[in-house]
């Protein structure tokens, strides 16, 4: 279930002329300098990097990494998945969740109707929205569900399950006809 590697975030862009990346973390997941990082680039290729310097925002972060002193080799990095080792990462908070963890998770309303499976994240600034896809309903099919207590009644890890309580208005599991 759990891998030795998990994406912690995602080069976005450059910063300058001097090598520096833009980085959005999720989950607030974030390293310390001097540290090894592995970075998975668009072409799959997997590199490790030494951090030298953070600065970090709200939501963006910048990183310097030893060897990247250009923004040539900086636009090489863009688009690269930030990696990190399981065990280095902190366990989270009540309630709060690695997005690998719950990608996959099998999504039912409270009343046992199955939605479908978590198939991917889309992260908006206030909330995450999950995205849910019922392949047995039709191969296109999908739902937004947006990440809220009130929506999201529980998570079970261990038997990789989600129940949900729709907001009035979002398509019900009968209705399972969003493209």
């Amino acid at each position: 279930m759990k891998s030795d590697f998990i994406t912690v975030g995602k080069i976005v862009g450059c910063h300058g002329l001097r090598g520096v990346v833009k980085a959005f973390f999720f989950s607030g997941s974030e390293f310390d300098t001097d540290v090894s990082i592995a970075l998975k680039k668009v072409s799959g290729e997997i590199e490790f990097f030494k951090l030298e310097q953070v600065k970090r925002s709200k939501k963006i972060s910048l990183l310097s990494f030893k060897g990247v002193e250009s923004r040539e080799s900086a636009e090489l990095l863009k688009g690269a998945g930030i990696l990190a080792k399981r065990s280095d990462l902190p366990e989270p908070d009540d309630g709060v969740y690695y997005w690998i963890d719950l990608i996959g998770l099998d999504v039912s309303e409270e009343d046992g109707q199955r939605l479908g499976t978590l198939k991917s994240i889309i992260e908006t600034g206030s909330a995450d929205v999950y995205v849910v896809k019922n392949d047995a309903v039709n191969k296109d099919s999908e739902i937004l569900i947006p990440a809220l207590k009130s929506v999201v009644l529980k998570v079970d890890l261990n038997n990789r399950t989600m129940t949900v309580r729709l907001p009035v208005g979002l398509a019900k599991s009968n209705d399972f006809s969003r493209k």
